[in-house]
């Protein structure tokens, strides 16, 4: 699944990278979440889950503008979120540097949760980074949404009532902190 993904990413990074001056981030971190499990069913109640996690991403950003203080690039991260894994692409990520060691960034894209039946929903987030604290080693902190995650009823899941949509939704809202290596 993770294969489907890698020509995106470098293609957005190509097209991003103003010549060829990307920088590529390797991050791994902790990810605490809350997940809410909306089965739209009367006769079944919302799960929620909170829980930690490991998280792992990859990313291109390349400056853009005048200053040098605009980055532009799409990511990829991993997550595990129920004991499933948690695809979210960043098919645009923005930062801006907000001083000389600290960035302000946020990005939009697309999630996927990898269980029995296939799940896209939107990906978004904001966060505050220090990439380069000593030799491209860095630290971010981030916020993220995986929303409207959702799937056909399966035949494992409760028969729904009558009156319920035969779809469930899967929504994630989780907080990383993460160490990162800039190149």
């Amino acid at each position: 699944m993770v294969k489907q993904y890698i020509i995106p990413i470098i293609t957005g990074g190509l097209i991003s990278s103003s010549c060829m001056a990307a920088e590529l981030e390797l991050a791994v971190g902790i990810n605490l979440y809350k997940l809410t499990v909306d089965h739209h069913n009367p006769e079944q109640e919302f799960r929620e889950e909170s829980a930690a996690a490991p998280r792992f991403s990859v990313r291109i950003h390349a400056p853009h503008g005048k200053t040098g203080r605009h980055f532009w690039g799409t990511g990829l991260d991993i997550t595990q979120i129920d004991s499933q894994q948690l695809l979210g692409f960043r098919a645009l990520d923005y930062q801006w540097q907000a001083t000389d060691t600290m960035r302000l960034g946020g990005f939009i894209g697309a999630a996927s949760l990898d269980n029995s039946a296939a799940q896209m929903g939107y990906y978004l987030g904001a966060n505050i980074s220090w990439p380069s604290l000593y030799n491209g080693l860095g630290i971010s902190l981030e916020t993220t949404l995986a929303h409207g995650l959702g799937r056909d009823r399966l035949g494992s899941d409760t028969p729904p009532a009558p009156e319920a949509i035969p779809d469930i939704f899967f929504n994630s809202v989780s907080i990383s902190a993460n160490l990162s290596w800039t190149f």
